[in-house]
């Protein structure tokens, strides 16, 4: 953390404030899981965490891993669609299609908020595991903290995430601009050809599509 924070530092006279806001993060990110994985270590047994994080109109699920006590890792999911989706829709949503082999199901899984038809996917991924599988929703103890401490790490993941997007935004809005004095006119759409072969023979091609200047 110390090394990250020195970065951190170095970044910011150098005024790539990027990457510094990504170091700042980092620093965050490891300083919370510090915190969870004194919660975890009291839990044996595998567990999921399922986060639903909404922002404006953007959406991602944030999951974590725990196994045999330890947190061993975290993935984050865009949500498609957001607008007129609600965080129980999300989360239901998320575990049944996520959930689909006996590998990927763990004995537990922890969320915020009870979801539709939760008895009903309860019986399925115990069918699909063949061991009982519990989806919960932990009010007291060390599962609620571990809940309570996912959900912190994942308002920093938040944090990152906006401040990638917010970067993609400025760059994407740079790019079109300088298109647009080069060209005199709004670029919408790009197509972008390669065809290469071998001694004349064994053609093959591809192509690239940008629209709104992203890939």
């Amino acid at each position: 953390a110390e090394q990250l924070a020195q970065e951190m530092r170095t970044a910011a006279e150098e005024l790539r404030f990027e990457d510094a806001a990504y170091l700042r993060n980092q620093i965050h990110a490891m300083e919370a899981l510090g915190e969870k994985q004194s919660v975890v270590k009291q839990e044996a047994g595998d567990i999921d965490v399922v986060i639903c994080l909404k922002r404006g109109d953007r959406g991602h699920i944030v999951l974590f891993f725990v196994r045999d006590g330890k947190l061993v890792g975290r993935e984050s999911f865009r949500l498609d669609t957001v607008v007129g989706t609600n965080d129980n829709e999300a989360v239901r949503e998320f575990i049944t299609q996520y959930y689909y082999s006996p590998e990927r199901i763990p004995g537990e899984i922890l969320i915020e908020e009870h979801i539709d038809d939760e008895e009903l996917i309860g019986r399925r991924l115990t069918d699909i595991k063949q061991k009982k599988v519990m989806l919960q929703v932990p009010k007291r103890g060390h599962k609620k903290a571990l809940l309570e401490l996912a959900i912190k790490d994942s308002l920093v993941l938040s944090k990152s995430i906006d401040d990638r997007e917010a970067s993609k935004k400025e760059r994407i809005d740079s790019i079109n601009k300088q298109l647009e004095e080069i060209i005199g006119n709004q670029i919408n759409r790009i197509e972008a050809y390669d065809i290469s072969n071998i001694n004349g023979v064994d053609s093959v091609g591809a192509m690239v599509v940008f629209e709104n200047t992203a890939a």
